[in-house]
């Protein structure tokens, strides 16, 4: 009888642990569906020169973000996504300090180099609109830093996303 009842505990155990890893999986894929909403419709407003719309966006998904179940580790990805984005928006605004510095963050703070390029592509187009000659130089090496690896991968499209500031 004692063995019996162990199973049926250990059963109704792992029927509840089943039931969290659902519920946690549910919640991920709600979130992560939500996620792609609100960054791709900032980005679509980014490319619409709509950036107040842009950054409600991204203080959206960071209000989904800090709602989410997610692991630090993912929570700190998406977190660099939405500086990237802000970066971006802050570039476009004519606000090229604040783009700078969350470009200088991610540069130091994220060890992803495909996060680390895009940070280094924005970093040389504030460089270019700040149209400070004795700065051109470092803006061309954060261009030709990202465009060795991207050739690296033949990715035609981000190949041609590093030639047009350098020409």
């Amino acid at each position: 009888v004692s063995q019996s009842r162990y199973i049926a505990n250990q059963r109704s155990n792992l029927g509840a642990q089943l039931s969290q890893i659902e519920n946690k999986q549910k919640d991920c894929l709600e979130f992560r569906m939500q996620d792609y909403i609100a960054n791709h419709l900032a980005g679509v407003c980014i490319r619409l020169g709509r950036y107040s719309e842009a950054h409600q966006w991204l203080n959206e998904e960071e209000n989904l973000l800090g709602k989410s179940n997610l692991e630090q580790d993912q929570v700190s990805k998406f977190q660099t996504y939405i500086k990237r984005e802000r970066a971006e928006i802050y570039l476009n605004e004519g606000k090229l300090d604040e783009a700078e510095s969350l470009c200088q963050f991610i540069i130091s703070e994220v060890e992803e180099s495909r996060a680390q390029n895009y940070a280094n592509h924005l970093l040389a187009k504030i460089i270019i609109a700040q149209e400070n000659e004795t700065r051109y130089e470092e803006a061309r090496r954060y261009l030709l830093s990202g465009l060795e690896e991207v050739e690296i991968h033949q990715d035609k499209r981000r190949i041609a996303y590093y030639h047009a500031p350098i020409s």
